[in-house]
């Protein structure tokens, strides 16, 4: 009888040993749920170096929502493209994703969710955003010297998650520059008669 007892004592607190492990692998992998109801902030900072750019009309584009667990689905304009913004893996898919869902704006002149204009620091500001995936709209801008300056149609997620995987409603992004310089070079022509 007292082995029977021993091995029921050892049986639970096997069990109570890999409740507690579960119990501690499954709260660091969980986050809180979206609060789908909740507006959101975007500020976008278009800057190069020490220089800002204002004065530049920044458009916006909400492609998905969010359900409560984070996912996103279609929304609006965009639920009809045969597009997939569950299943992407890598920034390169993203950086595609935006391409095509660039050219969807453009092929059928699809109107923004929101639209600003950068302040002196180079701050597109937009409030009352709803939570979703949002299609920033790139542009190009003049630079010194001729040269110019390339903002790419990028992806983001408001809110987006913080490195402790907190969801932030109030999302703050410098977007990627990437420079032309300008090349000069010597055309020679000719006049015929």
């Amino acid at each position: 009888m007292s082995k029977k007892r021993n091995l029921c004592k050892a049986f639970i607190v096997v069990i109570a040993c890999l409740t507690v492990m579960m119990m501690f692998s499954m709260t660091s992998v969980a986050r809180d749920f979206v609060e789908t109801d909740r507006k959101c902030t975007l500020d976008l900072t278009y800057k190069y170096e020490e220089t800002f750019f204002s004065g530049v009309e920044v458009n916006i584009y909400k492609v998905a929502s969010f359900n409560k667990v984070g996912e996103f689905e279609l929304a609006g304009a965009f639920a009809d493209y045969a597009v997939d913004v569950v299943n992407v893996k890598s920034q390169d898919e993203w950086n595609a994703l935006a391409d095509t869902l660039a050219a969807y704006v453009v092929a059928d002149s699809l109107m923004p969710t929101a639209t600003a204009t950068t302040n002196e620091n180079g701050v597109a500001a937009f409030a009352d955003l709803e939570v979703g995936l949002y299609l920033i709209g790139g542009f190009v801008a003049e630079y010194i010297d001729n040269g110019t300056v390339q903002y790419d149609d990028f992806l983001i997620s408001v809110p987006g998650l913080d490195d402790a995987e907190n969801w932030i409603y109030d999302v703050d992004s410098l977007p990627k520059p990437l420079y032309h310089e300008p090349v000069y070079e010597e055309i020679e022509y000719s006049v015929v008669k």
